[in-house]
């Protein structure tokens, strides 16, 4: 069954030059967005929700209204101008999930960015929980909190936990993590969770 969140029309702008003789933008179309209470909330800590800062991952709370796109079942994740689209234009941008590291204890963790093209698939339903799928599939996450006094967008900085992913015993500890938006999150300052997919109210 197929299931979305979001529904919008679009009607195509003239272009209109901003400096006479300068070349016409290309036009983008002009869309009205329905908006819903977010569904996607970390189930350790209950009132934060699933957002877009600066194109990573974040919890925010109070629970925002957002417009995000997917079929249940098993697909990408779009969240409405969470980060680049493909044509520069308003539009979805996609959860993805990139692999922290090589060949250390770094690689069980990977950063959630949203992007112009998915390139993660992720298993949607109402009801569960958010898992990736794909090796190696994974519904643990990793909410870092930001340091005392940041006035950046979110709470907490989202990542994905890949269990059965392990480095060679001579590895050095994860202890820190970069946030994507340029601070640095100290591993004790975490906490698991899940990103459960609630009702529409």
């Amino acid at each position: 069954m197929k299931s979305q969140i979001i529904s919008f029309t679009s009607a195509l702008l003239a272009a209109v030059p901003l400096v006479a003789g300068a070349p016409s933008p290309s036009p983008c179309p002009l869309v009205d967005v329905v908006v819903f209470p977010d569904a996607f909330e970390a189930t350790a800590l209950p009132g934060y929700y699933l957002e877009s800062a600066n194109g990573i991952a974040v919890l925010v709370k109070p629970q925002p209204e957002n417009t995000f796109a997917f079929d249940e079942g098993v697909g990408p994740l779009g969240l409405w101008n969470a980060g680049p689209t493909v044509d520069g234009c308003a539009g979805y941008s996609y959860l993805n999930a990139h692999q922290i590291g090589s060949l250390s204890a770094s690689t069980t963790y990977s950063k959630l960015t949203y992007d112009a093209v998915a390139t993660t698939n992720w298993e949607i339903t109402i009801g569960a929980d958010l898992k990736k799928v794909g090796f190696p599939a994974s519904s643990d996450f990793l909410a870092c909190k930001r340091p005392a006094g940041s006035l950046k967008k979110g709470k907490y900085v989202l990542f994905l936990q890949n269990p059965g992913v392990v480095g060679p015993a001579s590895s050095t500890p994860v202890t820190s993590f970069a946030s994507g938006d340029g601070e640095v999150l100290l591993k004790s300052s975490c906490v698991s969770t899940k990103i459960h997919i609630n009702p529409a109210a």
